[in-house]
């Protein structure tokens, strides 16, 4: 791909009412020292509302919660925080190529399975491990770090405790997720 190219790798920080956070400053002025102000834009969130395909770029918002967040995603653009642009620089990282939207690194390396969750709680366990950077899959597998149980007793839960694996609640993950907020 040239680079004269429109769908050239940008990192797209996307403003709210024409304000960046402060991580997100942060997060700009270290991507801007590393390579060229040429492949970093800011957007603002109307602008943002108007994209109408993904185009590849790196998506980066403070608000999860945003409508431009939730047109971003629908499309399925690649999204970030400000946080997780700081921690893969500090650690000298890749960003991480999640389908899903990821806030933090809480979870970088944490890879987890469940057994005995409700379909919700599966769900929600699910999407916070991702928002943390992990990894979910639904089989125990080598790759598994973790296992999060809802009762005692399953095939999941007692492999996991022949292997010596972390058996946990779903309350742990939450705890995590909270963990994670407080920043």
């Amino acid at each position: 791909m040239s680079k004269g190219n429109k769908d050239a790798y940008v990192v797209k920080f996307v403003e709210r009412n024409g304000q960046k956070s402060d991580l997100a400053r942060q997060a700009h002025k270290a991507i801007v020292e590393l390579q060229s102000e040429k492949y970093v834009q800011t957007l603002d969130e109307e602008a943002t509302l108007e994209l109408d395909h993904n185009d590849k770029s790196l998506f980066v918002f403070s608000d999860f919660t945003s409508n431009a967040f939730k047109h971003c995603r629908r499309l399925g653009c690649r999204i970030v925080s400000p946080l997780v642009v700081l921690f893969c620089l500090q650690k000298q990282r890749c960003v991480p190529k999640a389908e899903q939207p990821v806030y933090s690194m809480a979870m970088a390396d944490v890879t987890v399975s469940c057994t005995n969750l409700d379909k919700e709680a599966r769900s929600e366990v699910m999407d916070l491990v991702q928002l943390m950077g992990g990894r979910v899959y639904r089989d125990l597998n080598v790759s598994v770090t973790h296992l999060v149980a809802g009762e005692v007793g399953s095939k999941k839960y007692l492999v996991a405790a022949s292997l010596g694996k972390p058996i946990l609640l779903p309350s742990w993950v939450k705890a995590c997720w909270e963990k994670s907020q407080a920043r």
